[in-house]
Formats: C-alpha cells, structure tokens, sequence
C-alpha cells in the first residue's frame, strides 16, 4: 500500500511498491518545472513525443504491439506538477500491460491532464486504488464506452 510522509502540508516522499514509482523532494521537483536545458523536467519529456499540433506528449506503452486492443476504461490524472506526472506516466508505460499513455504540454488553469490505457478492466481498477489517495495527483477512471453517447 502506499505511504504519504508530509512536511509542511506538502508531499515530500510518496512511495508505491514496483508497479509505479518513488518520488522524493517534491518542492525541488516544482522549481525544477521551468524546462530548462537538462533539467529534470526536460529530461522526463524527451522521453515522450509530441503529438501533431503539440497540444499532448505521448508514448507508446510496453503493451502496444500489432493486433492488441486496450481496455475501454482508461485512468485520467489530473496534477499541477508536470514533472509529477510525467515520471508517473513514464514508469507506468514500462508495465507489460500499458497501451498507451500521454499528458498535456500545456496547462489548463495550471492543471496538466494525463491519460493511461492499459490492457485490461482489472489492470485499470488496480492502478486507481494505487493512485486515488495520493496527495499530488487526482485519478479517475473513465468509461469510453459510457461517455461515447456525450461527445
């Protein structure tokens, strides 16, 4: 299960066990978001390419291979941390059962929304228990299948 150590009511450690990822100094993480050549934050994105019209970074998970479909149900993240989530979405494309993953190059009100399709219903349901108490990041499950009538 995982564990929040707080310090001044800001995260500085979040540990989860092999299926996701440690994340230590959060405030050094924030000062860190400005892209700067070599920064953490520019290191993570260049593992991800930009989609056309640059509006999402994208990758492709360990899951993906031709003839393979994803779930219909997909985790949505929501952080006002962009490096946050990017290293999230990068150690959650490793899994063998990650389709796809991507996140917003750009806030929207300073949030950054983040996308993960996994291979399986269960694999979906799993990572949200993981993920929903976290003190940094907002995660949902989103049906396709429900919200195809409302697009």
């Amino acid at each position: 299960m995982s564990r929040f150590v707080r310090c001044d009511s800001i995260a500085s450690e979040v540990s989860y066990d092999d299926t996701a990822v440690v994340v230590t100094r959060a405030i050094r993480r924030r000062q860190a978001s400005a892209s700067g050549r070599g920064s953490p934050l520019a290191r993570l994105e260049s593992e991800f390419a930009l989609t056309p019209g640059g509006v999402f970074r994208h990758r492709d998970g360990r899951g993906r291979s031709p003839g393979v479909t994803c779930s219909q149900q997909k985790l949505c993240f929501v952080s006002t941390d962009k490096a946050l989530l990017a290293e999230i979405l990068l150690r959650l494309s490793r899994r063998r059962d990650c389709y796809y993953v991507k996140y917003s190059a750009k806030p929207t009100a300073g949030m950054y929304l983040g996308r993960c399709f996994l291979l399986s219903d269960e694999a979906v349901g799993r990572l949200w228990a993981r993920y929903k108490r976290h003190p940094a990041i907002l995660c949902s499950v989103q049906d396709d299948n429900f919200t195809k009538d409302y697009r």
